[in-house]
């Protein structure tokens, strides 16, 4: 039942990209380039592109490489993860007698991340051919078993975002199980168009630029970057910071407490609201902090703060330890450690030649390893590899 199936594309090949729709962050961007890819493997198919949310960019929608149409599909997001028992109950049934009929006319899918869960579903159910882009890392044992079931019942080859979300998943079940969730690594992929990196500023006495962008959610660390900078009050180091995300209402009392700990600093530290010209934050900063207290599937704010020439200090776990060569383009610190971020901070704003030098390296580094043409190899090999 937990089989993978022989890979057939013939001339008709009817071939879906499946997307949850919620394009925050670069994976919009990221699936335009595994489009692509899927394009030209298979320049006689029928590419289509099935979403389920109203909201996905217009322009992503244009720049699609095939016909788009919204579908009704169960998207297992983490927001309803503690209702899904009661709504899978109810609601499960509806949603795969819609899916099974979409997929029998479908020969191969591709569906981008493991939460259009009755779509996977589907697909085991009416065993079609293809992948699934696997971008989580499941916090709690239930999510890791179900996901982890899922994936495995679809019979779709499995992809993975970083070798951390291929370990979790394979952690996951035990025995034999555990080996159909084996697949390749497809580390993501950064648009470099609107990342042109930019110098930093050299001037020994000004402050650090820190910037720190990421949804405002306690798990992402910005309270622990906040510890890190009444540490540095100590030494006199002057400081801007940025705080750059979203924030949603289960976060406010999160932000509340990052406001009492802002006012008893010294330095300048600002609360910004997330745009989609996060490069210009970037060009403005000297060192890009990833602080997350748990793991990251991957860390594309840590990607993209590299490809624009910054040093990258990210918490040693999940995918940043695939992004961070510390010593060389950054530094990784224990998660939770505001006593370690401050010290790396401290050498930075000390040592002005250090931070240029690991800027340098960092962009070379992003630019060889985490551009759209290295991500579009990587996708291209994985896919065959998986078929």
């Amino acid at each position: 039942m937990f089989g993978h199936r022989e890979q057939r594309v013939s001339a008709a090949t009817r071939l879906v990209v499946i997307h949850p729709g919620d394009g925050s962050w670069g994976s919009d961007s990221v699936l335009l380039r595994t489009a692509e890819v899927l394009r030209e493997m298979n320049p006689d198919a029928q590419l289509e592109l099935w979403h389920e949310e109203s909201n996905v960019d217009r322009n992503f929608l244009l720049r699609f490489p095939g016909d788009a149409r919204r579908i009704r599909t169960l998207v297992l997001r983490r927001r309803n993860l503690n209702t899904f028992r009661a709504v899978a109950m109810l609601m499960l049934p509806f949603y795969l007698v819609a899916d099974v009929r979409r997929m029998r006319d479908v020969r191969q899918v591709f569906i981008n991340t493991c939460v259009p869960f009755s779509a996977l579903i589907a697909a085991g159910i009416t065993r079609r051919d293809g992948w699934v882009h696997v971008h989580e890392i499941p916090q709690h044992r239930f999510e890791q078993i179900i996901f982890s079931l899922v994936v495995a019942f679809s019979g779709l080859r499995p992809l993975y975002i970083s070798d951390a979300v291929r370990l979790a998943f394979r952690r996951s079940l035990g025995g034999r199980l555990s080996n159909r969730l084996d697949g390749p690594v497809v580390l993501n992929g950064v648009d470099p168009a609107p990342f042109v990196p930019a110098p930093i500023d050299d001037d020994p006495e000004g402050p650090l630029s820190i910037l720190c962008l990421g949804r405002f959610s306690s798990w992402k660390g910005q309270d622990v970057l906040l510890d890190a900078l009444a540490l540095l009050d100590e030494h006199q180091v002057p400081y801007d910071v940025r705080l750059v995300g979203l924030t949603t209402a289960a976060d406010f009392e999160y932000l509340e407490l990052l406001r009492v700990k802002q006012a008893a600093l010294q330095g300048r530290v600002e609360f910004i609201a997330y745009t989609d010209r996060v490069h210009d934050h970037y060009e403005w900063s000297d060192v890009v902090v990833v602080p997350s207290t748990r793991p990251e599937p991957f860390g594309l704010s840590a990607a993209e703060g590299a490809l624009m020439g910054r040093p990258v200090i990210a918490s040693s776990h999940g995918g940043l330890v695939e992004i961070v060569r510390p010593g060389i383009t950054g530094a990784l610190i224990p998660p939770g450690d505001p006593a370690a971020l401050a010290d790396v901070l401290l050498t930075y704003a000390k040592d002005r030649m250090l931070l240029i030098e690991h800027g340098n390296e960092a962009q070379r580094h992003a630019e060889s390893e985490f551009g759209h043409d290295a991500f579009a190899d990587r996708m291209r090999n994985a896919i065959r590899t998986a078929s």
